[in-house]
């Protein structure tokens, strides 16, 4: 009898010893936090105001950044009252944001003042598109793997689309400009809004490309908002989406999940619109699909028309645009985008 008390006791025992060991065990994270996104093929206008009809859409789900990484210590969890939520939704080619941010104090880009990329206000996105989370261990620091497609991307808020970051879209940023990345700063009572769209191939490598970015598949995303209130002091408060400390940005293990879906509820009848081929190469942009006399127009980011014509059968000159990122709108079609 004493003899199977002990083995029960030692079951019981190690038992213990064995989930409380797994509940310390530092490369285990289970609290990451999950999003659905979904597809979109409205015209969205850069411009800071969520006046797209896809913003109210049922389906997309504002998010919230409400884990502290960092605050002054002695003055309280979040000393100013900063607070951040976000959407999102995407299309073949562009992933789009609208963020909402509480701030008493802004301070926005300003390269006479600034001395360094993060003692301004700022957002940060974070991508890592592979199958596996890596170790949540707070002594395993490894960083981003620009080989393995992850990045960290920059919001400078107020600036007029600055690009810094680090990982696989480092290598993007030419003198603080990116193609295919822009974002409009909107100052409300209270705060800001940032309106952003960005190219996936600019922060996710073709490896990753077609096999992540469609409906049934996920990648591992993060985003952190910091709030200054000056420009000498740095970062007064950082808020996280999914990750929970300072350093949760340099380990997928605890960014959160995007699940990629398929085309939101929109409160707005769609007729069937054709379905049209383009190739754009040589300052040349060329339709399949489309028929004669049909109205083509071209409209920048800010929601400017700038160039206008009937389609003819032939390719489209656009030569006397300046680079950037146009929609291009073709009557009865789906609108689509071109970088030049």
């Amino acid at each position: 009898m004493k003899s199977k008390s002990t083995f029960v006791v030692l079951t019981a025992m190690l038992l213990g010893l064995s989930n409380y060991s797994m509940a310390q065990d530092p490369t285990y994270f289970e609290d990451y936090k999950t999003m659905d996104i979904y597809k979109t093929d409205a015209e969205i206008t850069i411009d800071g105001v969520d006046n797209e009809d896809i913003w109210s859409s049922s389906d997309v789900i504002e998010q919230t950044a409400d884990r502290i990484l960092a605050n002054n210590p002695g003055e309280g969890e979040n000393p100013t009252g900063y607070a951040l939520s976000y959407k999102a939704v995407y299309d073949n080619d562009y992933l789009y944001l609208f963020i909402k941010v509480k701030d008493n104090t802004y301070i926005p880009y300003d390269k006479e003042q600034m001395t360094g990329d993060t003692n301004v206000d700022n957002i940060e996105l974070y991508f890592s598109p592979i199958d596996e989370r890596g170790s949540a261990d707070v002594s395993y620091l490894p960083g981003l793997k620009p080989d393995l497609s992850e990045s960290q991307l920059r919001i400078s808020v107020g600036s007029d689309s600055y690009a810094s970051g680090t990982g696989y879209v480092k290598e993007n940023i030419i003198d603080g400009k990116i193609s295919g990345y822009k974002y409009v700063t909107k100052q409300v009572e209270g705060g800001y809004n940032v309106e952003v769209m960005l190219s996936w191939d600019i922060v996710i490598s073709d490896d990753y490309y077609d096999d992540k970015l469609v409906e049934g598949q996920k990648i591992f995303f993060d985003l952190e908002g910091a709030d200054c209130v000056d420009y000498a002091n740095g970062r007064k408060v950082i808020l996280g989406w999914s990750g929970d400390d300072f350093f949760a940005w340099k380990r997928n293990s605890k960014y959160g999940e995007m699940n990629f879906k398929g085309m939101a509820a929109t409160s707005i009848s769609t007729k069937e619109i054709a379905e049209i081929k383009y190739l754009f190469a040589n300052d040349e942009l060329t339709l399949t699909g489309v028929d004669i006399n049909t109205d083509v127009t071209i409209y920048d980011l800010s929601g400017r028309k700038v160039a206008t014509t009937n389609y003819r059968g032939t390719p489209i000159n656009l030569g006397n645009l300046i680079s950037g990122v146009y929609l291009v709108q073709v009557k009865d079609a789906e609108n689509f985008k071109i970088i030049k």
